[in-house]
């Protein structure tokens, strides 16, 4: 037995289409074998049938003649000359004239010398009769041929003359015998029947050879079949394997790092869909190890900036520029707190990438939350200073989220403005419902960003830089840190420009049934 587990692909599809091939052709071979014996045996007996018929229609042009059926009765060779033209393979069996061949010239009506030898004869051979076999004559008579023996096979039916009762006049019905009765009429009155068996094989030589020659026809045309499925298996196997073999290839590609590697593939069917799959999986790939990288430098510049900052403040009280004063170390904490936020925010960052940050789901009646949040935090607005515009309409809409990090939500927005916003600034902060879904717009004045910067706001370390820069303060990880918020809460964020000048950031989430 073949072990498939190591047996290449290729073969084992070439193995798969040649067997599925060879089983259809086996089965087509015997249905077909058995279809052409069944239908062959089916007209040999139409035939004999027809056979049959032509022979009642000069039977009863014999009665019509004789008036009864003593003159074959007395004389029963008379009768198996008289079907013998009407017999399989007899050259005379197509001819609807035979019955002057049958009985005329064989002496039924002739002479009398004749018919006295004919009653002679019947008497010697009245059991061989009854079989269907002709009487043979010990001496023919002068000027005649001797009767041409019957193909073998011929005398396998038995035709039986009966009356109008089918009490047998000639002839001997075998026992358990299904037989068939064809109506013998003359002048439109049934004066008779013959009977016979139909065939349950083809026993003749002729016949059986003609089956022989037509299953060999069948044999040798499944096995050029065969031969032919062998030799179209091999392409269509290597049709299927070779775009495979590509995938294959462009697999270990991109596992040696190679994720710039792509599968030219046009087809349009489930190998199509993996090369395409493959490709997007190289390019998604390459995307990470590309923002990895640039990850890692922005990381190590962000982290760089405070440090080399708190370095330099160091080396200046170290060489006596500037006296470690309060001021001095003050400046030192401000730095060393930056770069503790940073060090932090990074952190969430991670632990919401790996699913490990922790949330603690309860009802929040977001109205009341924001409202409670905006107002303990008016100092810092009053101090830049924004003015503040609130709109808790849906006072009794909640959701359910985890309320420390709705409020870690509202206070990377709020560092957010604070951070970009110009003095002398507007917000506006609204609450709202729509369908199922709880709205909160947080909206705010000059500086905006471009078209193009909005939807890569929420991307960690990304600043627009034409007015959000580095020199006001941040890091880029408060807004990426929001949106982390809002996913894990099945919410959605969004931004746009705002008609204040500034950006709107609209956040989205599912709507609970409970209030609080």
């Amino acid at each position: 037995m073949v072990d498939n587990r190591h047996m290449r692909l290729k073969y084992q599809l070439f193995l798969t289409l040649l067997t599925a091939s060879a089983l259809l052709i086996t089965l087509f071979y015997l249905i077909s074998s058995w279809t052409f014996s069944r239908g062959f045996l089916s007209y040999v007996n139409s035939s004999e049938i027809n056979r049959v018929d032509r022979f009642i229609d000069t039977l009863s042009e014999e009665y019509e003649d004789h008036g009864n059926w003593e003159f074959l009765t007395e004389n029963p060779n008379a009768y198996s000359r008289l079907q013998r033209p009407f017999r399989r393979g007899s050259p005379l069996s197509s001819n609807r004239g035979s019955r002057n061949i049958g009985t005329r010239d064989n002496g039924i009506r002739g002479s009398s010398a004749q018919g006295s030898s004919a009653r002679d004869s019947g008497t010697r051979d009245s059991s061989a009769l009854e079989s269907g076999e002709p009487a043979i004559r010990s001496k023919p008579p002068s000027g005649k041929r001797p009767p041409r023996p019957e193909p073998p096979g011929s005398r396998s039916m038995h035709w039986i003359l009966a009356d109008v009762e089918k009490n047998p006049l000639i002839g001997r019905v075998p026992e358990r015998a299904d037989m068939i009765w064809r109506e013998i009429q003359s002048n439109e009155k049934l004066v008779g029947f013959v009977g016979f068996q139909q065939l349950q094989r083809v026993d003749r030589q002729f016949d059986q050879a003609f089956e022989r020659q037509q299953k060999q026809t069948f044999g040798l045309t499944a096995l050029v079949m065969a031969l032919f499925s062998a030799l179209l298996a091999v392409p269509l196997a290597s049709r299927i394997v070779r775009p495979l073999l590509r995938v294959n290839n462009a697999v270990s590609e991109i596992s040696e790092g190679n994720f710039e590697h792509r599968i030219v593939e046009k087809r349009k069917d489930e190998i199509g869909d993996l090369a395409a799959n493959i490709n997007q999986l190289g390019h998604t790939l390459e995307q990470n190890r590309d923002a990895r990288q640039r990850w890692v430098a922005e990381i190590s510049h962000e982290l760089r900036t405070p440090l080399a900052v708190v370095n330099a403040e160091i080396e200046a009280m170290q060489d006596g520029i500037r006296e470690p004063n309060a001021s001095s170390l003050a400046s030192l904490h401000a730095e060393v707190a930056n770069l503790g936020r940073i060090v932090e925010d990074l952190h969430t960052l991670s632990l919401s990438d790996v699913g490990a940050l922790n949330y603690k789901m309860s009802t929040v009646n977001v109205s009341r939350l924001v409202t409670d949040f905006l107002q303990s935090n008016q100092s810092q607005l009053d101090a830049k200073p924004i003015s503040l515009t609130v709109n808790t309409g849906s006072e009794s809409a909640t959701v359910l989220a985890d309320k420390h990090r709705l409020e870690q939500l509202l206070g990377n927005l709020l560092q957010n403005t604070l951070r970009y916003t110009h003095a002398n600034g507007e917000l506006s902060v609204s609450v709202l419902t729509q369908s199922d879904q709880l709205i909160i717009q947080w909206s705010d004045s000059a500086p905006g960003v471009s078209e193009d910067a909005l939807a890569k706001l929420f991307d960690p370390l990304f600043r627009a830089e034409e007015s959000r820069n580095r020199e006001s303060g941040g890091a880029g990880l408060g807004l990426a840190i929001v949106a982390k918020i809002v996913e894990a809460h099945s919410g959605n964020i969004s931004a746009q420009q705002s008609d204040k000048g500034g950006i709107t950031i609209r956040v989205e989430l599912p709507l609970h049934g409970g209030q609080s």
